[in-house]
């Protein structure tokens, strides 16, 4: 006999609760998904309204997604369409806000318990694009994905600021800025994007800049 065995997961129970240090986390399962779930805290000082933004982030995760980036999921739910992002640089659940902070940690210690950290499968969570969105004509799937690009350049004051030049059979979406658009724009402008485009849509649609390609045939040589 050849090769390891495959790990056998481990059995979930259909109800988490948890308390510690303020906190509390409740989560019902159904299967190995999140049916509902509210983090909460009595102590004061803390953003209720994110709070219930990260409640309703949750369900439909596994535990391990969860775990890993559910408060992430609603620091991005948080800020979409907002002009300016909370924080610069990298957006993360220990900078976001003392909330975020605190939910990460209580989250973390809940499911913690029920399930252990599983090295080989790190990271492995990626539920692609919803059944219900890979269903639809992908005419009707790039008419969307146009509009609401179209949606947030015109919020943005930007309408000709990007083209959109193909979207591919797995919803990848590629784009062109116009020639006077700031190089160092391009990324925030880009990432901020495909944030609105996934909140409006839930689906994890990714956005990528295509080259322009120089028609200057002297220049080429």
């Amino acid at each position: 006999m050849t090769g390891a065995a495959a790990a056998v997961p481990p059995k979930l129970p259909s109800r988490i609760d948890w308390t510690g240090e303020g906190w509390s986390v409740n989560i019902n399962l159904s299967g190995d998904l999140i049916a509902d779930a509210k983090v909460s805290t009595d102590e004061a000082g803390f953003d209720g309204v994110f709070l219930g933004t990260l409640n309703a982030c949750l369900k439909g995760m596994t535990l391990r997604q969860a775990r890993d980036h559910g408060v992430q999921h609603a620091c991005l739910n948080a800020t979409a369409g907002k002009k300016a992002p909370p924080v610069s640089g990298i957006m993360m659940p220990a900078n976001y806000s003392p909330t975020s902070r605190a939910a990460a940690k209580a989250l973390r210690a809940a499911i913690d318990g029920v399930l252990p950290i599983d090295l080989v499968n790190w990271n492995f969570d990626d539920n692609g694009l919803s059944e219900a969105w890979r269903k639809l004509p992908i005419e009707t799937r790039r008419a969307k994905l146009e509009a609401l690009i179209g949606e947030f350049l015109k919020q943005s004051g930007q309408n000709d600021a990007v083209i959109v030049t193909d979207i591919d059979v797995h919803d990848r979406v590629f784009m062109q800025f116009k020639p006077d658009f700031p190089l160092d724009d391009k990324p925030i402008m880009l990432m901020k994007l495909e944030r609105y485009v996934r909140s409006a849509t839930g689906e994890r649609i990714e956005l990528f800049m295509s080259e322009m390609k120089d028609n200057n045939r002297i220049r080429r040589l």
